[in-house]
């Protein structure tokens, strides 16, 4: 992200200057894709929407280790920082996790893109920075709506990393009977 950062922050710098131009001269804002878009749809509670790996782990996890970081990094997943989760468990280099860790952030845009599209979400005119708790940002920057699809998108998000969990918790099972009889 911090890569291409100069170029991504010149868009949304125009994009949100365009929504809040049509929003003062009576227009509608349409322009999708701002950093609030991104801080409450893509990203929220980190890369890989991994608040809801925390959430999933949380409900079908049996593997202590993984708790264990689960309940260190829920406040920061919150905040919308994702480190704790991505060298906790481990994600980088694990390809039990990898495919939700690289689809949840698109399968969020796609339903909020799709609430934009049918005209229940509104293009946001005001970006909340970086580290305003999730829920509370959806709520600044696109109302009781964006709320709602944020709701929408950690309970679809939690339910495409359920599977991997379980799987992890197999593995584990599997690494303790090896142990065992070594």
């Amino acid at each position: 992200g911090l890569v291409v950062s100069p170029v991504r922050n010149a868009i949304w710098a125009t994009a949100i200057a365009a929504n809040t131009a049509a929003l003062a001269t009576g227009g509608a804002p349409d322009r999708i894709f701002t950093q609030g878009f991104w801080m409450c749809f893509i990203v929220p509670g980190g890369a890989g929407m991994t608040l809801c790996l925390l959430f999933a782990t949380l409900l079908f996890s049996r593997r202590e280790d993984h708790r264990g970081v689960a309940k260190l990094a829920l406040v920061p997943g919150i905040m919308g920082i994702s480190e704790p989760v991505v060298f906790g468990y481990p994600l980088v280099l694990n390809p039990t996790f990898a495919i939700p860790f690289i689809f949840n952030s698109s399968i969020s845009a796609a339903i909020a893109m799709v609430a934009i599209n049918i005209g229940f979400l509104p293009c946001n005119t005001f970006d909340v920075p970086f580290g305003v708790p999730v829920i509370l940002n959806a709520f600044l920057s696109f109302g009781w709506q964006g709320v709602v699809i944020q709701l929408i998108t950690f309970a679809v998000c939690t339910l495409v990393w359920m599977p991997f969990v379980l799987i992890a918790n197999k593995q584990a099972r599997e690494e303790a009977k090896v142990e065992a009889a070594a």
